[in-house]
């Protein structure tokens, strides 16, 4: 028992580095700086050295519980954080190019020139150029005022407020299915999904000419910056909380397919992973793309055989028999385009088209996954995101397995060829296996890191 509720091992290991790194011996001639969690090399250089060095990168700790009074929505209860969170995990210095001001990352959202020339044109006219039919501000019953198209949504204005529509390729059931879950979750506490929009007929969907559209209240704010430590711990806390105030919901009506199926997952992507590099390897005119791929199909084999591995493994497949008994909704779309940062510095979660009932263990390799992308696979990026679910939900040892499971196998580059042997061929495919390629050194410094330390963790 004290192994689970004890604070994960390299969380600990992490501060005890951090504390005798900020208190050097005299004379020893080290900085605070010189200790990391990860041993995660520097940005590769233009020589071919390939010595690994320490970054000097430090942590953020996780954020601060939300208050009542921080909360949008009013008074509502929050989940208690677990007892494996401490309050005294406090970074003393964020690393170089990140920032620590969430305050000042906030920026208001305006009308752009495009957008705002909207404003002098009627709404009915921005629909029809959206390819939306006029006739589902009466199905709603809007008074529009104003319509403004963001990527793919219109905002409408209307007398009584503005919503973000949407026409959507899930059924009229799926609709439904997410309007119910997002009220189970308002009756918990989680006010962090905005509310759907019902028509006249107090649906949560419209169908015109063949089409299914949804609508709902508009959320004000930035998307979130996965670069942002402060931001990034912002989500992961609201999709731990998405996760664990939904287990316990089952819709009266339709419920989508689970998905606990991810053992398969990866046996299918690997094995597709082998075909594909079979078929690189055995070309008669390989092009650039197929001789980086070739190039780097050793540790792409390597890669997704370790992943196998721990999916495989009979702990890790016990979990998710038992977690399945009980499920909570993973959102399954975890990109920045996906979410909103607010001005109250809350985030919010859109778009749950894809939403359903899985192991909150995809969510965080998710995030993760793009996230270290990002950032170069700073080992605080996962330091952030396992304190922050940690504040929910104890992150047991079997979760911190399929997390390397997932982070281990190599998707991107698997998608990319992916995409490209069995879909279309794109000139962008081979400069993104190119970036790949070049985070390589630092993603396999953090594998073998975090391996040691989840091995330490699980023994």
């Amino acid at each position: 028992m004290k192994e689970f509720t004890k604070p994960p091992y390299f969380l600990d290991h992490l501060m005890q580095e951090r504390q005798r790194a900020s208190s050097p011996s005299p004379g020893d001639g080290r900085s605070p700086e010189s200790q990391s969690f990860v041993a995660t090399p520097s940005p590769p250089k233009k020589s071919t050295q390939t010595t690994r060095s320490w970054n000097n990168a430090t942590s953020t700790g996780p954020p601060t519980p939300r208050s009542s009074s921080d909360a949008q929505s009013g008074d509502f209860p929050k989940p208690r954080p677990s007892s494996s969170a401490s309050k005294s995990r406090t970074p003393s210095k964020m690393p170089e190019g990140v920032k620590d001001d969430a305050n000042a990352e906030f920026v208001p959202t305006t009308l752009g020139e495009a957008e705002a020339s909207t404003r002098t044109r009627p709404w009915s006219s921005v629909f029809r150029q959206a390819g939306y039919t006029v006739g589902l501000a009466k199905a709603y019953g809007w008074q529009v005022q104003n319509a403004v198209p963001h990527s793919n949504i219109l905002r409408v204005e209307t007398q009584s407020g503005s919503y973000a529509l949407k026409q959507t390729h899930v059924s009229v059931e799926r609709v439904q299915f997410l309007h119910d879950a997002v009220r189970h979750l308002r009756k918990q506490g989680f006010a962090y999904a905005p509310r759907y929009a019902l028509t006249a007929k107090k649906q949560p969907a419209v169908v015109r000419q063949n089409r299914t559209y949804y609508a709902t209240k508009w959320v004000e704010g930035n998307h979130v910056n996965f670069a942002s430590l402060p931001q990034l711990g912002r989500l992961a806390r609201t999709l731990a909380e998405f996760h664990e105030l939904s287990r316990g919901f089952e819709a009266t009506r339709y419920n989508p397919p689970a998905e606990y199926g991810v053992a398969s997952m990866i046996r299918r992507r690997s094995e597709d992973l082998r075909n594909i590099l079979m078929r690189a390897e055995t070309k008669a005119h390989p092009d650039e793309f197929d001789e980086l791929l070739i190039r780097l199909a050793p540790t792409l084999r390597e890669d997704a055989e370790k992943s196998l591995r721990i999916a495989e493994d009979e702990m890790c497949r016990k979990f998710l028999l038992q977690d399945e008994d009980n499920p909570g909704l993973c959102h399954l779309d975890v990109i920045p385009g996906n979410f909103v940062y607010t001005q109250d510095k809350e985030v919010f979660l859109l778009d749950l088209d894809l939403a359903t009932f899985a192991p909150r263990v995809l969510d965080m390799a998710h995030l993760l996954r793009r996230s270290l992308q990002m950032l170069h696979w700073q080992s605080d990026i996962a330091y952030t995101c396992f304190v922050s679910y940690d504040t929910v939900r104890s992150i047991t040892p079997e979760e911190y397995l399929w997390v390397q499971c997932l982070l281990t196998f190599p998707y991107r580059a698997w998608r990319l060829a992916h995409t490209r042997y069995h879909v279309l061929k794109d000139r962008t495919q081979t400069e993104e296996l190119r970036d790949y390629a070049a985070q390589e050194v630092r993603r396999q410094a953090f594998l073998e890191a975090y391996a040691e330390q989840i091995t330490r963790e699980v023994e």
